[in-house]
């Protein structure tokens, strides 16, 4: 994701000047308008500026390959030496858009009965103008896809991550939420794929959680609430305040008869579980739900 000094730097002004540039530089095909119009320069801008931090040349590419068709190994986006692809005028500079022109203008069929004309020079131009706005077409829907894409790839993380919270939810304080963790992708989830702690149970390796589960153990990840309560609790290196206790009760006799309970901080150090049932503000009746809990056989 891009900053907003950032986003400012590649930002286009409606200017004149940048109006004229583009009307300059650019020109659609025939069928679709032929020169731009100072309202379809601005309306270019607008969209450009709404669609910028998604612009992605391999998209753009995708476009022009699926969309439009065009064979694999003509699709390329050309762009002068060091460009910024977000520089909406960079994209009219390229030297190739030239060759491209030329060879539009003196393509014949191969059933043609006269060779092709030498095109003009403002022939060439006038095309190469349009080779140019097939490109920024090309920047501007394969951003736009982008845009979508990311949009739905946020709606689906973000659907997963309330199923989480609402699958492994076990109790609640005034100072944060307790919750049960099933799986590996779950204890992932919680913990923003481990970022927000050093529990081995939470990264990338899912032998450890599995292991835990396996013998009997489980865990419970406490997590502190936006509340003067909940940022009370301790925090480590990676200041999220999280907290785990990892418990075994001797009734669990499928695993064995022995009791086990240990508690982490976020950054893994060891704790006691009674030490973390108070800085969360568990009731006895909800520290005996914990200490007492049987996984199902």
């Amino acid at each position: 994701m891009i900053t907003f000094k950032e986003y400012l730097l590649n930002e286009v002004a409606v200017s004149k000047h940048n109006v004229a540039e583009l009307i300059r530089l650019y020109a659609d095909d025939g069928e679709y308008g032929g020169e731009l119009t100072p309202d379809s320069a601005t309306n270019i801008i607008n969209q450009w500026n709404e669609v910028e931090p998604y612009i992605d040349l391999a998209a753009a590419k995708d476009y022009l390959r699926n969309e439009l068709g065009l064979d694999p190994e003509w699709v390329k986006i050309d762009l002068p030496p060091n460009a910024n692809s977000k520089d909406i005028f960079a994209h009219a500079r390229a030297k190739e858009h030239r060759d491209t022109a030329i060879h539009n203008l003196t393509w014949v069929p191969s059933n043609a009965t006269e060779p092709a004309r030498e095109p003009t020079e403002d022939e060439i131009k006038a095309e190469i103008k349009k080779t140019a706005k097939v490109q920024l077409d090309a920047i501007l829907i394969g951003a736009e896809m982008s845009k979508v894409r990311r949009r739905e790839t946020k709606q689906k993380t973000d659907d997963l991550k309330v199923k989480t919270h609402k699958d492994t939810f076990f109790l609640e304080t005034d100072c944060g939420t307790v919750y049960r963790p099933n799986t590996h992708e779950e204890s992932r989830e919680l913990t923003n794929h481990g970022n927000l702690c050093a529990w081995c149970t939470a990264s990338e390796d899912p032998n450890t959680f599995k292991d835990y589960i396996n013998k009997g153990i489980t865990l419970f990840y406490f997590i502190p609430k936006d509340t003067p309560c909940g940022k009370k609790v301790p925090r480590g290196s990676r200041n999220s305040g999280f907290h785990a206790i990892a418990i075994k009760t001797s009734a669990s006799v499928t695993h064995g008869p022995e009791d086990y309970s240990e508690g982490f901080d976020e950054d893994d150090h060891s704790i006691g579980a009674r030490e973390i049932f108070y800085m969360f503000k568990l009731s006895e009746d909800q520290q005996n739900q914990i200490n007492t809990y049987e996984p199902d056989s």
